[in-house]
């Protein structure tokens, strides 16, 4: 049976969310553009571990990124923005949906 693509757009999605520290570096990028030092604050992660979620989401396609100064600023990419629901806290995919609590 082959798959669609819209399943394996969803797939690949949801790989590249499937860890708590992404979904958290989505749910505040919606909110605003961060820089590295901003997420590390917010989610007391270290530094490498925060860039290393970053590269994945980046690659995936899920966020960019904009030069200001010496400091690099991430947001989600329209795309992604596009998926979130009107209350702001569900993501919806074309197979599921996520919602954040709180």
């Amino acid at each position: 049976m082959k798959s669609s693509p819209a399943n394996t757009e969803c797939a690949q999605l949801l790989k590249s969310l499937a860890d708590a520290t992404r979904l958290r570096i989505v749910h505040a990028l919606f909110k605003q553009d961060l820089c590295v030092s901003d997420l590390v604050r917010r989610l007391r992660q270290s530094q490498p571990h925060v860039s290393h979620h970053l590269k994945i989401l980046k690659n995936s396609g899920i966020i960019d990124f904009q030069r200001h100064g010496q400091k690099v600023y991430y947001r989600l990419t329209s795309r992604m923005r596009s998926k979130f629901g009107r209350d702001k806290r569900t993501i919806s995919l074309k197979c599921c949906s996520i919602v954040f609590k709180g």
